[in-house]
Order: C-alpha cells, then sequence, then structure tokens
C-alpha cells in the first residue's frame, strides 16, 4: 500500500514513534514522564517501544549555503524491530550507507557503513553537512550532566537536557517531547566553555500515521527537519512513504532493501529484509561512535 499526500513531509528520525491509540492513554503517559526523574525519563526515550514493520521513504536533500543552492533526491529503506532498527540511505549520486542501533548497548550499539561511495565529483552527505549520527541519534546515549527548565518547541512541551559525550568535550543541548519521547530540538557545542552551538537541528510538528495490517496503530512522523550552522542550511523532507507490520502473516518485501555489492548466495538475514554489508567497507567501529 502506498500513501502520497501533497502536504505530508516525513523525516528519517521520525520511524522510531510508536504510538499508542487513545488520547487518554497519551494524557496519562504525559503525565507520568513529567515527574519522572531526568535519568529514567532519558531511559523512556533510549530504548523505545516498537512493534516489528518496515518502510520505504522517497524525498530529497536541500543545502544552501555560500556556494550555491543543491538539491538531491534521496531513499531511505528501514526495519524496526523490538530491540534495534536498520536503515538503508541510498542518495541519488550513487553514496549508499547502512545505520544500525541496537538499544540496549547504547552508544556502543551505533553503527554506519558505507555500501558505496558516491560518484566522482558528486555530493555526499558530508558535503551537505548530514552525518549519519544524526540518522542513528547516537547522541541521545551521551553522559546525562543536568536538565534545564523546561520549555515549549513547535507547539510541544519538552524537557531539556545537557548530554555530554563520553570521549570528547562535545556536549549536546536536547530537547524531548513529553508526549512523543522524542527529541525535538538539539544544539551542539564543541566544548564545555562554548556558549555558542555550531550545530542545530530542529523537527517542526508531528503527524500520526496508521499501518495498513495494524490500524490500531500508529506511526509519528516528523514534518520537515532543518539542520543548519554558521553559513549554511540543510533541509531533508520525505514526499513518498509506505510500509506495514512484520509477522508470519505480513513478511517484509523481499526487496527491502537495494543489493548494492553482488553476491553469489543470499544471507538468512537478507532473506528476512535485511541488507548485505560488505564489512571490509566499514567506516567506524560502534564502539567508536
Amino acid at each position: 500500500m502506498r500513501i502520497r499526500q501533497k502536504n505530508l513531509f516525513l523525516t528519517l528520525w521520525t520511524l522510531c514513534l510508536m504510538l499508542s491509540a487513545g488520547a487518554l492513554a497519551q494524557e496519562k503517559k504525559y503525565l507520568q514522564v513529567h515527574e519522572l526523574p531526568p535519568q529514567k525519563f532519558l531511559l523512556l526515550v533510549r530504548y523505545p517501544q516498537s512493534v516489528d514493520c518496515w518502510l520505504r521513504l522517497s524525498g530529497k536533500i536541500v543545502h544552501k549555503s555560500g556556494r550555491g543552492y543543491v538539491k538531491v533526491p534521496v531513499k531511505l529503506r528501514g526495519r524496526l524491530q523490538e530491540h534495534s532498527w536498520r536503515f538503508q540511505i541510498l542518495l541519488d549520486t550513487g553514496e549508499v550507507w547502512v545505520i544500525r542501533q541496537v538499544f540496549r548497548d547504547g552508544i556502543f550499539g551505533t553503527s554506519k557503513i558505507c555500501q558505496r561511495k558516491a560518484g566522482k565529483g558528486s555530493l555526499t552527505l558530508a558535503d551537505m553537512m548530514l552525518r549519519p549520527e544524526d540518522i542513528s541519534m547516537s547522541f541521545l546515549y551521551w553522559t546525562f550532566e543536568q536538565e534545564y527548565a523546561q520549555e515549549t518547541v513547535s507547539l510541544m512541551k519538552c524537557r531539556v537536557f545537557r548530554l555530554k559525550h563520553p570521549e570528547s568535550p562535545e556536549w549536546v543541548k536536547i530537547w524531548i517531547s513529553m508526549k512523543y519521547l522524542f527529541p525535538v530540538k538539539v544544539q551542539w557545542y564543541r566544548s564545555a566553555e562554548d556558549t555558542t552551538p555550531y550545530r542545530e537541528l530542529l523537527f517542526r510538528g508531528v503527524k500520526e500515521l496508521r499501518l495498513p495490517s495494524a490500524p490500531k496503530l500508529k506511526l509519528g512522523v516528523i514534518d520537515s527537519v532543518k539542520i543548519y550552522g554558521d553559513g549554511w542550511k540543510t533541509m531533508l523532507t520525505f514526499h513518498e512513504i509506505e510500509g506495514d507490520i512484520v509477522d508470519e502473516e505480513h513478511p517484509p518485501p523481499k526487496d527491502l532493501f537495494e543489493q548494492i555489492l553482488s553476491s553469489t548466495s543470499q544471507t538468512e538475514d537478507n532473506k528476512a529484509g535485511t541488507p548485505q554489508v560488505h564489512q571490509e567497507k566499514e567506516v567506524s567501529k560502534p564502539a567508536k561512535e
């Protein structure tokens, strides 16, 4: 089933938001998370309750800087499961990434693998100031330092935290929606002394999408996302989405993940809708994320 809507835009980061049905349950959950100690609240965000499902999205990345304006088509293929998720990102320039997050392993459960580099002279994610870490959201697992006063961002009430990278001076200030248990805004700082962020990410609005084979389940979707810094801005939007739950009666599409490297045999994981990954092309190991 393919869902098209002229004004519906979806971002990579919306896929982890599985929402309960019913406003009463949402209100009860909101009251509970409002009162939770910081560490317990962050546990809910770091270990999301999800169902097994697959998704395919198509959209575009628009990047503006002093050097001009560029627009690159992008596709996303994803599998969400109870304890992990995996995405394949395909740029029209030829670059392909596989990003994976195992929730229980935190920052050490994040992996990013480049399956194929962009064509010679073509734009890359890095050229458009995007990082695989933006998609894995590994910053959620950084060390908690303090909580600030609550704020409202994009009409959503948020708890605000300071999280520090465990192996460098870098830290983030992060706004997390109490209703959706999901980041709404993130600012990156290079050191403890910095008072001005060098990079900022902002989500705008949330919509709810029902999965065809499980209409009582809702997928929370962000309208758009903007990432910007000094002299540049990147917008990422998706105009087309399809997906469904995965169970014995509803297996994922066999062609869910595009095959980038030729192979004489298909692994069991690949048959179940998992992209083949050539480990020699790994860009960074999970423990160093």
